[in-house]
């Protein structure tokens, strides 16, 4: 649950309050069914959606989920001002669609730069790995012998030596 807050609200506020508080700007100015509404309605709202999923894509990667956020905060706005109609069902296919071409923007061109759940290999394990000799290779150093140390048999290789010596002896 912790994951789904931390994820999801902070995007679903802020289109949240562009969706609400917008419209609240324009109504005592009469502006809300002249101008506002065509401006708004088909250029700001789906590029607020467009931003938060290039954003989102950007942090987290793809996630589908995440293109109903735009939509669903939309609903409250569109009952709010304007009620349910054919053209507010279209805007919410709309803002669906945007959001979904924002996750894809954010991942084709910001993809895992900033992503939290990728974590980067441990550089220094791996250089001490590969510097840092193995006790069977010193030892083998230490008795002046620099050939390659055998590799450890398995108890399939033990048991193979075993029934050849069985073999031989017979």
């Amino acid at each position: 649950m912790k994951d789904f807050v931390k994820r999801y609200v902070p995007y679903a506020i802020v289109i949240g309050a562009i969706y609400l508080l917008l419209p609240l700007i324009f109504i005592p100015y009469g502006f809300l069914d002249q101008k506002f509404t065509p401006m708004v309605y088909d250029v700001v709202f789906p590029l607020a959606a467009v931003v938060c999923s290039v954003i989102y894509a950007r942090k987290y990667g793809i996630d589908f989920f995440f293109s109903l956020v735009a939509p669903i905060m939309y609903i409250p706005s569109m009952l709010i001002y304007n009620g349910i109609s054919m053209n507010n069902i279209i805007f919410v296919a709309i803002y669906l669609v945007s959001s979904i071409f924002g996750l894809f923007v954010g991942d084709m061109f910001f993809g895992s730069k900033d992503r939290e759940y990728e974590e980067e290999p441990d550089l220094d394990i791996v250089e001490t790995e590969l510097r840092e000799p193995a006790a069977e290779d010193l030892r083998v150093r230490e008795n002046g012998n620099d050939s390659v140390p055998k590799k450890e048999e398995s108890p399939e290789d033990e048991i193979d030596a075993i029934l050849n010596d069985i073999h031989n002896k017979n």
